[in-house]
């Protein structure tokens, strides 16, 4: 999934990211504090959820967000960063596992919350792809 970030609010925000299959939270935590900026920022979340039994669940993936102080010729993000080079950016590994019983009904969930309440703040989701291989 994937779309885009601004924070013009005049302070630093986070973003707390959560992935939940069931009542289990597979993986949560803050992002590093994103400076107040003019330019949009792309993000992109991306995950493999598996399972090596019908109680055993392994989560890998990773979520993305570019820089704001510089913004693209066309679109949004800065392929002029490398990676872990600029603190306004973020890249990050992310891995959970769980122990649900995927037997029954389940409910994945992805929720990004901000740390502030701002009208100058705001993320969209514009994409999702989601595929159950079996």
């Amino acid at each position: 999934m994937g779309g885009t970030y601004v924070n013009s609010s005049g302070s630093s925000s986070t973003l707390t990211v959560r992935i939940k299959y069931g009542a289990t939270t597979l993986y949560g935590d803050a992002t590093q504090g994103f400076a107040s900026g003019a330019n949009t920022m792309a993000w992109v979340l991306d995950f493999t959820l598996g399972a090596s039994a019908t109680n055993a669940q392994r989560m890998n993936g990773r979520f993305e967000v570019s820089e704001n102080s510089q913004a693209a010729t066309t679109g949004f993000g800065d392929l002029s960063i490398a990676t872990g080079s600029k603190g306004g950016s973020m890249n990050s590994p992310l891995r959970g596992t769980s122990a649900i019983d995927s037997t029954a009904v389940q409910t994945l969930l992805v929720t990004i919350q901000h740390s502030q309440s701002s009208a100058s703040t705001s993320i969209s989701k514009e994409l999702v792809i989601a595929e159950l291989i079996q």
